[in-house]
């Protein structure tokens, strides 16, 4: 009952913080967008789904339990075949979280050949040990999309696990998203809750949600 009122009281809550997103110490609409950059760069194939913009932002699970099920193996295998996608008018970022975060690169880069190499060897290299923090995942990426000047630009989160606090987890990662970009999500958990918490997050992020057992 009381994780009940507490999911309760923040879906309350980040209806108001939609309200006027934006914080204060920020500048209005983050980067400069493009004036030219007005069509998606393309489409990409990621789990199944099909997704189209012209900024992609990964965060990406890579604690202890993505060994389970071969999870984190599948998960290699797609960011290959999605990152050899991209074109190179689209940019891109990535963000691998456990106990912690680790960044890929604090901006986002164009997806060129070079740079698509450079980021399948990044996600190659990680060691998958640790607990599952998403909130700094995923709040370390907005920060990151919000320097591109890309118009659709789209988040993808693809993790295993439910954050220690879910109902905290949507409000700080939600209040994050002040731009309010899509978040979309690839559940990798056999959890009920964490399904749950996956679909909360994806609907108050004007995301999809694939659920993948």
């Amino acid at each position: 009952m009381l994780r009940l009122l507490r999911t309760l009281l923040s879906i309350l809550l980040l209806g108001s913080l939609h309200q006027n997103p934006r914080p204060l110490d920020l500048p209005a609409g983050g980067a400069a967008r493009s004036d030219h950059d007005e069509d998606p760069a393309g489409a990409i194939t990621f789990y199944g789904s099909t997704f189209e913009g012209d900024g992609f932002f990964w965060a990406l699970d890579k604690s202890s339990s993505m060994h389970e099920d071969g999870r984190w193996s599948l998960l290699r295998g797609e960011m290959d075949s999605a990152l050899s996608q991209l074109t190179p008018r689209a940019h891109v970022a990535l963000t691998a979280f456990s106990t912690g975060v680790q960044v890929w690169s604090p901006r986002p880069r164009a997806a060129t050949p070079q740079q698509v190499a450079s980021a399948k060897g990044w996600v190659a290299s990680r060691i998958v040990a640790g607990q599952t923090d998403t909130t700094i995942g995923v709040v370390t990426l907005l920060q990151i999309a919000a320097r591109s000047d890309k118009r659709e630009r789209l988040v993808i989160l693809v993790s295993d696990g439910v954050p220690n606090d879910p109902p905290q987890a949507l409000v700080d990662i939600t209040t994050a998203n002040w731009e309010q970009l899509p978040i979309h999500g690839v559940a990798l958990t056999p959890s009920q809750i964490g399904r749950a918490w996956f679909d909360d997050l994806c609907r108050l992020n004007r995301g999809s949600m694939r659920v993948v057992d």
